[in-house]
Order: structure tokens, then C-alpha cells, then sequence
């Protein structure tokens, strides 16, 4: 059967930190000599921003009679809600332990508190469901959210994809 896709790209700056980052345990503890202390171990556990792009991918077995899958200007209008709820934020997991400093020290409207830890993963996973939550009623039933994207530099890219 025909597949058509349809991908719609954006971007957006946040803060983020990896709270439980430690580059000596996890997948990486294996690479590292157990006296490595250095403190580029824990870098991504301080807070830090970046510009994360996103890429969102649609797909379908056939198209409408406009001859698309999904009208973009509909896509356009949830990713301006996005951005407007998460560019220039800090992001933080909801577990992390200075989550309370932090709104402490700003404005709770300047903070995104997400149940996922916000690495490109976890980013590709909270746009994923952000999308899916508001799309769900809009999409044609043959119409799907194959995946989210999301890239943090040239050589990071997380996805999520169900």
C-alpha cells in the first residue's frame, strides 16, 4: 500500500539540565577508566541552553482532496502554542532536586516541569505526546504522527516514535 509523508521542522531555545548526568555510570561507564574524575563527567548535570531543533513527521495511506495529508496551517497553529509554552524556558524533570530552587529563583511561567528527563529523547517523547494530546481529534483516522525529532546540535538527534 502507498505511504505519503508530510514533515514539518521548527526550532526553539531552552535551558535544560540532565540532573542524574554522571558520564561514569549508565552506558558510558564501560568507555571510562574508573579513575576518570574528570568533571566534564557531570557537564550536562549543569544547566545549560541550547537551540533544539524539531522535526515532526505525519503519514498516511492516501491523501485528501486537496491532495494532502494533513492541512500544514493546522500543524502551524499547534507549533505556534508550543513554542509560545516552551521557547526560552527552562526545562527541568519533574524529580529533579533543584526543581524548588528554581522556582524559587524565577517565575514559575519562565520554567517547563516535564515527566521525562530533557535529554533529546526525552524532548522527542514530551513533543510527541504534546502533539499527539492535540492533534487526536483533528487527524484524519488514516493519518498518524509516525515520529518527533529533535536535534540539539549537528550530532545529537533523539527521536521518539510509538
Amino acid at each position: 500500500m502507498p505511504k505519503f509523508g508530510l514533515q514539518k521542522s521548527f526550532h526553539f531555545d531552552a535551558g535544560h539540565r540532565i540532573w542524574n548526568h554522571d558520564m561514569r555510570t549508565g552506558s558510558a561507564g564501560s568507555y571510562l577508566s574508573p579513575d576518570n574524575s574528570n568533571e566534564n563527567c557531570y557537564k550536562c548535570a549543569n544547566p545549560h541552553g541550547h537551540t533544539f531543533n524539531v522535526d515532526v513527521f505525519f503519514e498516511s495511506n492516501e491523501i485528501d482532496e486537496q491532495g494532502m495529508i494533513i492541512d500544514t496551517d493546522v500543524i502551524k497553529l499547534i507549533i505556534d502554542e508550543l513554542v509560545r509554552k516552551i521557547d526560552h524556558k527552562f526545562i527541568l524533570q519533574k524529580d529533579d532536586p533543584i526543581v524548588d530552587d528554581f522556582i524559587n529563583l524565577f517565575s514559575v511561567d519562565k520554567l517547563l516541569i516535564i515527566n521525562m528527563m530533557p535529554t533529546a529523547e526525552g524532548l522527542a517523547q514530551y513533543l510527541f505526546n504534546f502533539f499527539k494530546d492535540k492533534l487526536d481529534d483533528i487527524l484524519p483516522s488514516n493519518v498518524t504522527i509516525k515520529f518527533v525529532k529533535v536535534r540539539i546540535s549537528k550530532s545529537i538527534v533523539g527521536y521518539y516514535s510509538m
